[in-house]
């Protein structure tokens, strides 16, 4: 089983200590929870806020990208030094071609499902 905390849940007047604190603690990774406010209503973490996290911690950084359009973004988080990108299966675009683009920037690839959608739906990939 591997940790991986969500920086979202960081006191974001902290939030470089408490990244520090998450890999003192024994995380295995850093979640980034990233939101457009358009696939779901809040917005979150951009490139900026994970090039400032970077350089604070030596674990992989896993993006789960609840965005509408996660072509928009592979490229500048593959930059910013993220390892995993997680798409929504629910998200627009064709998944086996995000997949391929993610794979082709040098990260791993996942796909994340909503709690209303059936796991089926994903047993292709």
């Amino acid at each position: 089983m591997l940790v991986a905390p969500s920086v979202l849940g960081a006191n974001f007047a902290n939030i470089g200590q408490d990244v520090i604190d998450a890999e003192k603690a024994g995380a295995d990774i850093l979640h980034l929870d990233v939101t457009d406010g358009h696939f779901v209503p809040n917005l979150t973490l951009g490139v900026d806020m994970i090039k400032a996290i970077k350089p604070l911690t030596k674990l992989p950084l896993e993006a789960h990208m609840m965005v509408t359009n996660p072509n928009l973004w592979i490229k500048d988080f593959a930059n910013a030094g993220v390892n995993r990108f997680l798409i929504h299966f629910e998200s627009n675009g064709n998944v086996y071609q995000l997949i391929q683009e993610i794979k082709s920037k040098g990260l791993e690839a996942g796909i994340v499902v909503n709690p209303g959608t059936s796991v089926s739906s994903i047993k292709e990939f």
